[in-house]
């Protein structure tokens, strides 16, 4: 099945389980927040909300948004950016001014990002679906790549690695990144009003 989601920046939450050719209000359950983003895993097995524009929860969904559930462990923040891996086992979720936070367990536990020379807001993340290598863009105009969650690891998740700045680091924002990574593990990233679709090969 197609998995849908629509959230506004202040209100109600809806879900979609047709490709957007009909919407049901999920309001009851998750409640009437400042919905920032929302994400879904390939399969459509997991659905998380970000309550980001309130600095509130990350919220999860095993049912379609049928039933919402907090994820505390993950902590509050006002969160910008959210990807989920395939069977919902990774999530990367990102801050506006903030942490970046990786979930190697479904969000049972959770691995604070220490990236240096970040402007430290995480416009946009992705999640490789091939190799499972995790992509995120801060609004300096800096691409961030890491390699995926392994459980031998001795940090699982915390092991990314600045790959290519797109722009001038340090430098103030200049518009929102959009990330996604095709199945031959090519990133195609949009910045700026322009809207422009750039590709770029995963290093």
């Amino acid at each position: 099945a197609a998995y849908g989601y629509a959230g506004p920046t202040n209100g109600k939450l809806f879900t979609s389980i047709d490709t957007g050719t009909s919407w049901s209000d999920r309001s009851a359950a998750a409640g009437t927040r400042g919905w920032s983003v929302v994400a879904v895993s390939g399969d459509g097995s997991l659905m998380i909300a970000a309550d980001g524009w309130s600095s509130g929860y990350l919220y999860s969904s095993n049912d379609d948004g049928v039933t919402w559930t907090p994820i505390t462990s993950a902590g509050t923040g006002s969160w910008r950016s959210l990807a989920i891996s395939v069977h919902g086992a990774v999530i990367v979720a990102g801050q506006n001014g903030g942490a970046l936070k990786i979930s190697c367990d479904s969000g049972i536990t959770w691995n604070v990002q220490v990236l240096p020379g970040s402007f430290g807001f995480w416009d946009a993340a992705a999640i490789a679906r091939t190799s499972q290598r995790i992509v995120v863009g801060d609004s300096a105009g800096d691409l961030w790549v890491g390699e995926r969650c392994c459980s031998s690891c001795s940090s699982p998740g915390s092991i990314l690695l600045k790959a290519q700045p797109v722009g001038t680091p340090g430098t103030p924002p200049t518009g929102y990144f959009y990330i996604y990574v095709d199945p031959l593990d090519n990133i195609l990233y949009a910045k700026g009003s322009s809207g422009t679709i750039t590709p770029l090969a995963l290093p």
